[in-house]
Parts: structure tokens; C-alpha cells; sequence
């Protein structure tokens, strides 16, 4: 019997060690491709059991080039380039890997949050020129008594919130799909309760037709001119143009940005590169050691679930085994 073959379109490992250690026990073939599109994928997938994807979508092109094919894993949180209905009109099932970054994603904001705070990145351009007064700082306020408010309460958000449980924080968030927190303190409110209270908006909603651009002019003026935004999520969730004009306009006080739109084209050209009271860093808050081991042990675990005609673990469209 012909080994069953995995395609594992894109990745940005070192090797694929980690995902071929949990193969090994399997007769199966992987793939290593590392392609950068549809059409060439397709070319590929005409006999393979399973998909492996980073950020090449999974849709029509793909999927009717690939009639074998049994399950489709995008090793990332995010599901933006995965065509579920599509998948699921044919029999596939389609997972992600929610879970390997908690922690790192976490400590990202919370790094963002102190550094705009305490305006680190003022306080060190200032060193390197050697201007030791601080005063041109100022205004800067303590973290304790002040609102910690969360756009979207998934498990990344829950992990800022609970290791932030020291600061003294009102925590405060808007999620249509969490009623009851499962964090003790934290508090659901409406969006507009939200963007009115926050003296910190951290950012972790997914970007959804309806939550693209959910910060935008109309609400950014709700927000209050000392409030700081942090977003470790999807760069469209924000109304680039609009976030630079609040900004410059001092409606809001500042942004500390992992993620931002177009952001492979970002610098030098737009004006968030050169502001003071932004701080950008380049899409890394998933990215640990640790984190990069994780993610290639949990999308090679889903594939081996597929192969054990078991459940995986975590699957978009359960209706396919219906």
C-alpha cells in the first residue's frame, strides 16, 4: 500500500523535526514543499491525505485539485485564509492551532502595555542622546486603579487579564460570545461602556466581516484623550487612517501595535513610523522557542488524529462527521 502523503505547503521553521518526530510511528510521506501560492500547491495536492498550511489559503483552487484529501490544518490561531464552507461542501475537515501561544501572545501585551505606560521607548531615545531630564516625559500615570479594558475575552485576552491580576486593575470587557466571565473580576460591559472607560484598550478580537475596522473614528472619540490602545491581534481590527488622526489629534494618548494592515509594506512612508507616542513591533507576540516547538506538535497531532480516524482536537466544522 502507497504511503498516505501530507503537504505541508509553507512554514517558517528551521526543520520540521518537532512535526516528523510525532509522524515517525505513521506510514505516511510529508511533504516539505515550502510554496508561496494556490496554483502552485494545487499542483501538489492531488494525492495527499492531509494539508498543511501557514498562510497560503485553502479554498477552491486547492481543495478541487485534492480529492483525497481528509483534513487541512493551518498551524495559526487565526482562520482568515481557510475556506470553510468550502472545505465542508466537500467532505473536509478543516483545524487550527488556537492554544500554542497563549502565554507569549500575553506577555507581548503586557510588554506593550508597560512600555507605552512608563513611555520606554521615549526614555530610551532620550539615553541615547544623551538628555538625562525625564520632565519632557511627563505626563505618565500609575497602572493601579485604573480600567483594563479587553475588545474580545478569548483565551489570549484571559491570559493578559489574569496575569495582570497584581496591578490593581477594573477589568472590563466586551465579547458578544462570553457573558459570564470565567476570569474572577472581570466585568462584561458594552462596546460603548468599553470605549468610553478605558484607560487601556487591549485588542483581542478576530478580524470577522463585522469586526473589521471595529476601531474607527466614531469609535475612537469615544474614547478617552489619555487612553492607550494595544492590539496583539489582526491589524484590520483598526482603522489605520483614523488611528493617525486620533492620534495626532490627541483624541486618544497613544498605540502600542504587534500587528498592523499592510504591515509587510508599513515603513518607512506612513506615519505611525515616525510617531512618539506609538510603538510598533513586527508581528512577533506569537513567537517564542517554546511557542515555535508547540505549534509544530500540535498541528502534527491533528493530522495524527486524522489518521487514527479520531475527532481532532480542535475542529472548525464539526458538521463534516455529521
Amino acid at each position: 500500500m502507497a504511503k498516505k502523503k501530507i503537504l505541508y505547503i509553507d512554514n517558517y521553521f528551521p526543520s520540521l523535526d518537532d512535526f516528523n518526530e510525532i509522524m515517525a510511528p505513521y506510514d505516511v510521506d510529508v511533504i516539505d514543499a515550502q510554496l508561496e501560492s494556490e496554483a502552485e500547491a494545487a499542483k501538489l495536492a492531488g494525492d495527499v491525505f492531509a494539508i498543511v498550511t501557514s498562510d497560503v489559503t485553502i479554498g477552491e483552487t486547492i481543495l478541487s485539485a485534492a480529492p483525497d484529501v481528509k483534513i487541512v490544518v493551518r498551524q495559526a490561531a487565526g482562520i482568515e485564509t481557510l475556506d470553510i464552507p468550502e472545505a465542508t461542501k466537500r467532505g473536509v475537515m478543516v483545524c487550527y492551532v488556537p492554544d500554542y501561544c497563549r502565554h507569549e501572545v500575553a506577555e507581548h501585551a503586557i510588554a506593550l502595555l508597560m512600555s507605552l505606560s512608563r513611555k520606554i521607548n521615549l526614555g530610551i531615545k532620550r539615553m541615547a542622546n544623551h538628555q538625562f531630564d525625564y520632565k519632557p516625559l511627563r505626563p505618565i500615570y500609575s497602572l493601579r486603579e485604573k480600567t483594563l479594558g479587553f475588545l474580545g475575552f478569548g483565551g489570549n485576552a484571559q491570559m493578559v487579564a489574569k496575569k495582570m491580576s497584581g496591578f490593581e486593575f477594573d477589568v472590563r470587557y466586551y465579547d458578544p460570545f462570553i457573558k459570564e466571565s470565567p476570569v474572577p473580576g472581570a466585568k462584561p460591559c458594552s462596546l460603548d461602556e468599553l470605549l468610553k472607560s478605558s484607560d487601556y484598550l487591549s485588542i483581542h478580537a478576530p478580524e470577522t466581516e463585522e469586526t473589521h475596522h471595529i476601531i474607527n473614528a466614531k469609535t475612537l472619540a469615544m474614547m478617552k484623550p489619555t487612553a492607550l490602545i494595544i492590539n496583539t491581534a489582526r491589524g484590520g481590527l483598526i482603522d489605520t487612517p483614523a488611528l493617525i488622526s486620533s492620534l495626532q489629534r490627541q483624541e486618544i494618548a497613544g498605540a502600542a501595535l504587534d500587528v498592523v494592515e499592510n504591515e509587510l509594506t508599513l515603513c518607512p512612508d506612513n506615519e505611525l513610523c515616525g510617531m512618539d507616542n506609538v510603538i510598533l513591533t513586527p508581528h512577533y507576540a506569537w513567537h517564542s522557542e517554546d511557542s515555535m516547538k508547540a505549534l509544530q506538535v500540535e498541528t502534527a497531532k491533528e493530522v495524527a488524529r486524522a489518521l487514527n480516524n479520531e475527532r481532532p482536537k480542535n475542529l472548525l466544522n464539526p458538521e463534516v462527521l455529521t
